[in-house]
């Protein structure tokens, strides 16, 4: 008898997973594909895109969006940073002119 039961708990579970797993499949054919802009997420296997041209700091050899660097000229050069304390590393070197600002103001 307990046999029994304990048969018909399996087979109750198992038809639950099946159907959690079929209304799954049919909820995603009826999302909108992950490339578009209203599921707010990016196409699986792509990179993520950054907004903007990438700048490589000298200091620490990051690469980081233009917008959000720290910027300081060297010997007429503008470069970029990543930090502040990148910056100052280089500055160290008695290279860099004082802080300009960041990349968008300057």
């Amino acid at each position: 008898m307990i046999r029994w039961v304990l048969n018909i708990i399996v087979v109750l579970l198992l038809l639950r997973l099946a159907l959690r797993f079929v209304l799954g499949l049919l909820r995603g054919l009826n999302e909108p594909s992950a490339g578009t802009a209203s599921s707010g997420r990016r196409p699986a296997g792509g990179p993520a895109r950054i907004a903007g041209e990438l700048v490589k700091d000298p200091v620490c050899a990051t690469y980081i969006p233009r917008e959000s660097a720290i910027v300081a000229r060297v010997a007429g050069e503008t470069r970029y940073y990543c930090s502040v304390t990148c910056r100052d590393k280089d500055d160290a070197g008695g290279h860099a002119q004082p802080h300009i600002g960041r990349a968008a103001h300057g």
